[in-house]
């Protein structure tokens, strides 16, 4: 980081260049850029500024923390964890982090519970169908030979009842 000594003499060059401009308020002092054309020649750096929107969200997180309990969305624990060693945490940030962190952990294991137990499940509901299919497939085959069974006893009984006949009618 740069320490304040070296932000005041860097912020007093500027000043005197008339690239910016400052202003007494009852908060301290504000500088403003004197030319707004050199906005467009600044270019923050993206790790710089995702840094620094993921510390004003913990900031803004903690403050809702501390008035209404709510605790950080797995989405913004994803915007603040990549920068976690390098934010400023007060102990009410950290207690917001750390109970936000465990909360969207037992959700996912149970997320996790309730997606395992679907697929073992459908699973057993597969091997129930598969061995009822089965079982159906074996009665029907005995079924089926039990029918050809039966249609070979019908045909021999009706060429029996013919040859008694056929002797029946010789002896007469």
């Amino acid at each position: 980081g740069v320490t304040r000594e070296t932000l005041d003499v860097i912020l007093s060059q500027l000043v005197d260049s008339r690239l910016l401009r400052v202003e007494e308020r009852d908060d301290g002092l504000a500088y403003e850029l004197a030319h707004d054309y050199l906005l467009s020649e600044i270019k923050p750096d993206p790790d710089v500024q995702k840094r620094k929107e993921a510390q004003e969200m913990l900031e803004q997180e903690t403050r809702a923390y501390s008035r209404f309990k709510t605790l950080l969305t797995e989405d913004r624990l994803k915007v603040i964890e990549p920068y976690q060693s390098e934010l400023r945490f007060t102990p009410e940030a950290q207690k917001l982090f750390d109970t936000s962190r465990a909360k969207v952990q037992r959700e996912r294991r149970a997320s996790e519970r309730r997606r395992n137990a679907f697929v073992i499940g459908a699973i057993v509901i597969a091997v129930v169908m598969t061995l009822l299919g089965l079982f159906g497939l074996n009665r029907s085959q005995e079924a089926s030979a039990q029918a050809s069974t039966a249609e070979v006893a019908k045909v021999e009984a009706q060429t029996q009842a013919k040859i008694a006949l056929s002797r029946q009618l010789a002896a007469q």
